[in-house]
């Protein structure tokens, strides 16, 4: 862990850009301290069950990003499985209208960069209530990390086309500190 990170058990961020029709784009760096074997890992999230969109680590370790449709959840995963202490750089395209492409590319620390992949989305996104999070894929009854991240998250750029949100801060995940420190607000 660094100096400059924070560690908490999640970060939330309670007005959460709204997905226009443009769709928008994500960048966000991520070190996962257990890529394999924790199950899904939720690095960001606008989500709850199968509504709103995702990016994090899936079962087998690789970049992944999510987003729940009317016609169920769609995924996509790039890369070979991302190395335990390591930075990666995720880039997604969440898209807002229908027929247009869920898109994700990684950028690893070492290595050479992952080809990009894609899925064109049939169907309309179902909208998530509540917070952005980071450090895990959804927040049960609005505080509790489910899939929660093991390692650091930061930064992250969220750009819609037209304007941009930046956070610079750069956060160590602990889930098991849940109920024992404050959770990040930003």
């Amino acid at each position: 862990m660094s100096s400059r990170e924070i560690v908490v058990p999640y970060v939330r961020v309670d007005r959460p850009p709204a997905l226009g029709e443009a769709g928008f784009s994500v960048t966000v760096g991520i070190r996962p301290d257990r890529p394999v074997g924790q199950g899904p890992q939720g690095a960001l999230a606008h989500a709850l069950d199968a509504a709103g969109w995702w990016i994090g680590v899936g079962d087998d370790g690789r970049a992944t990003v999510g987003m729940g449709t009317t016609a169920g959840p769609v995924s996509v995963s790039a890369g070979d499985p991302l190395a335990a202490g390591e930075w990666a750089q995720i880039a997604v395209r969440i898209p807002g209208r229908v027929g247009d492409r869920l898109e994700i590319a990684v950028r690893a620390s070492s290595g050479p960069d992952a080809p990009a992949r894609s899925v064109v989305v049939g169907a309309r996104l179902v909208a998530a209530p509540g917070p952005l999070v980071w450090g895990c894929r959804a927040l049960r009854d609005r505080r509790v990390p489910q899939h929660p991240f093991l390692g650091a998250i930061g930064p992250v750029l969220l750009d819609d086309g037209s304007s941009a949100v930046a956070w610079s801060g750069v956060f160590g995940i602990d889930p098991g500190l849940w109920g024992t420190i404050p959770v990040a607000v930003l």
